[in-house]
């Protein structure tokens, strides 16, 4: 086993201890407690410049922990956006515009709502800013997810300075530094209920 080997192996097991951590403090947490801080993270991404400008958006529909972005769905139509929800095909996420009738929507096995297939799918290339999940973040914009890699490898499909990638998470989710690998994708904005933090890369700095 070589030096790279070891530290990757490090990386992975650190980051499914922060994963469980996650997920232990999120099942504790009152409803209460969950609404009040997803309402000040809809609040941010509403504040967000690049949310104002954009014509269409893509969205996820949370799992009973996550914070709760369902109410952007209606404030993006109230202004004309198109709205996209992921629909899972195979190993890939596909976006696809929310139905007028969410009686339409679908469960995935992973036990997410989903568009209809039948649906109108919506490329990449169209999407002009992201809203995905996160378990935690740093300020690099690196992001950690669930560890099935589907956020990351929708990610990697977007189109570099065309879509802004925006992960939200609770307060007590964001981390100095998260063990990243190869595999995962940084986004360009973390939002919390803390605010926004813009993502800081080195090349950032060599810019300045």
């Amino acid at each position: 086993m070589t030096p790279d080997d070891v530290e990757h192996g490090l990386r992975v097991a650190a980051k499914r201890v922060l994963r469980e951590r996650a997920l232990a403090t999120r099942r504790l947490m009152p409803p209460e407690a969950r609404a009040r801080r997803s309402a000040r993270i809809v609040e941010a991404v509403l504040g967000l410049p690049e949310w104002a400008s954009a014509a269409t958006v893509a969205l996820y529909a949370p799992l009973p922990t996550e914070p709760d972005v369902t109410p952007l769905i209606e404030t993006a139509r109230a202004v004309g956006k198109r709205v996209a929800l992921p629909r899972v095909d195979g190993e890939m996420l596909r976006m696809h515009e929310v139905p007028r009738d969410p009686a339409t929507m679908t469960r995935s096995a992973l036990g997410v709502l989903e568009p209809p297939d039948h649906g109108p799918a919506i490329d990449v290339s169209e999407l002009d800013l992201v809203v995905v999940p996160a378990l935690g973040a740093d300020p690099s914009g690196g992001r950690l997810g669930r560890g099935r890699g589907f956020y990351d490898r929708f990610l990697r499909t977007l189109v570099p300075g065309r879509t802004l990638r925006v992960a939200v998470v609770y307060e007590f989710e964001l981390v100095p530094e998260l063990p990243l690998t190869e595999h995962d994708v940084r986004v360009d904005r973390v939002v919390s209920c803390r605010g926004v933090l813009r993502a800081f890369r080195d090349e950032d700095a060599g810019a300045a």
